[in-house]
């Protein structure tokens, strides 16, 4: 940062308000009900501004989504060291994916949208996000193995199955509370903290 010169310092702070701008707009409307009059309102530009940043909507869109989907990965870094047993790991992995969803539930709307905007636009920034899956796939599949040696998952498991199934329902259920809010908790008599920890109990149970 120290080493760019004013007018490249100045555009990169233009193109971060625009950024967080664009976040607090997609976060309150959604992608589809979100524009760029609205995100250039916010961040007190014009839209000939926003174009001169970002090529369209969609490529908006997937620099906020990426900057909180990395922001989500890193969320979970070195979280496994205090752990025994792949299944512990896992564990304490959802619940880390739990609180970030609680610290950041406004937000998270963004990333459930990611599917949607996927089938809009051929952006290449679509492979990054492709890259990070793929790498909390690897993740979330070397402690399905872990669990397995360890003798705290069944071996009978299939573990690329078990791992595609896993993430698939955890952040279904998340999409889902995403949707609904509290209704669904309220429906059957639970917060939405004991909802989780009963769900996610219930992904333990069967794997072990």
């Amino acid at each position: 940062m120290n080493n760019l010169s004013r007018k490249e310092r100045e555009r990169l702070q233009r193109e971060t308000e625009i950024i967080n701008s664009a976040e607090k707009i997609f976060a309150r409307d959604g992608f589809e009900h979100a524009s760029m009059n609205e995100i250039a309102k916010e961040a007190e530009f014009s839209k000939r501004t926003l174009y001169q940043y970002f090529e369209d909507k969609n490529d908006l869109y997937l620099t906020v989504a990426l900057r909180l989907y990395n922001n989500m990965y890193r969320y979970f870094s070195n979280l496994n060291s205090e752990y025994d047993s792949g299944l512990e790991k896992i564990k304490a992995n959802f619940f880390a994916y739990y609180r970030f969803y609680k610290k950041n539930e406004s937000n998270f709307r963004i990333i459930y949208d990611i599917g949607n905007v996927r089938q809009k636009t051929e952006n290449p920034k679509i492979m990054e996000f492709l890259k990070i899956d793929k790498l909390i796939f690897e993740d979330l599949l070397n402690l399905v193995i872990e669990g397995q040696q360890d003798g705290s998952i069944s071996k009978e498991l299939d573990v690329r199955l078990t791992t595609s199934s896993l993430i698939f329902l955890l952040t279904g259920f998340l999409n889902q509370l995403t949707i609904t809010g509290d209704n669904y908790s309220k429906h059957s008599n639970m917060t939405i903290d004991d909802l989780s920890s009963y769900v996610f109990g219930l992904l333990y149970s069967a794997m072990k």
